[in-house]
């Protein structure tokens, strides 16, 4: 058998779904329709979080099906025969790390985002600035975000979850990782 009597907020007392009023303190009930907004309505945190998980995500699988894997150079000394059943690794130059707060490379990239891809993108970049959203992809892959105020900040995919994990949120960071370019009006730095 089904229970059609609720309790009223004010007084406490059982009153039946179908009543418009409490009849003990005459407060107005609220209707079904209300009480479903209010139960189904989500949070401006909760919207902020959708959005975040959704740019990220979106960004994450651009990155990822745009990005080119590079590996290193293998030279083969074409000066004897025995050397090319046996190709040598060419040595590979050291690369600085390119240093910059997330809001300079954030600005850097709303500026002229062809001069910021030619100063970051695929480069070594030293990245440092303020935690504001630890969070993983749909994929499961970890990335933070990092505070380039007004609201905005930096996403930073693929970042090694053993990191995370000891993060929060107001987090002062120093991240080295490659410059990703800009993925959805967004400049990204990714990890791997």
């Amino acid at each position: 058998m089904k229970n059609n009597s609720s309790f009223c907020q004010k007084c406490g007392t059982a009153i039946e779904k179908s009543q418009k009023f409490c009849g003990n303190c005459g407060k107005p009930l609220p209707s079904v329709t209300e009480k479903t907004l209010r139960l189904t309505r989500p949070s401006l945190k909760e919207k902020f979080l959708a959005v975040a998980i959704s740019i990220g995500f979106a960004v994450y699988l651009v990155n990822y099906y745009s990005s080119d894997s590079t590996l290193p150079a293998v030279k083969a000394d074409s000066s004897s025969a025995s050397n090319k059943k046996n190709p040598s690794i060419a040595p590979i130059p050291v690369e600085r790390a390119i240093k910059v707060s997330a809001d300079d490379y954030f600005l850097d990239y709303l500026a002229n985002e062809i001069a910021a891809d030619d100063k970051y993108k695929g480069k070594l970049v030293n990245i440092h600035g303020a935690v504001t959203l630890i969070s993983k992809d749909a994929m499961g892959n970890p990335f933070i975000v990092l505070d380039t105020g007004g609201g905005n900040g930096v996403p930073i995919y693929d970042f090694p979850v053993e990191k995370a994990r000891k993060l929060s949120i107001g987090s002062s960071v120093n991240v080295i990782c490659r410059g990703n370019g800009m993925t959805l009006s967004i400049p990204t730095i990714k990890c791997k």
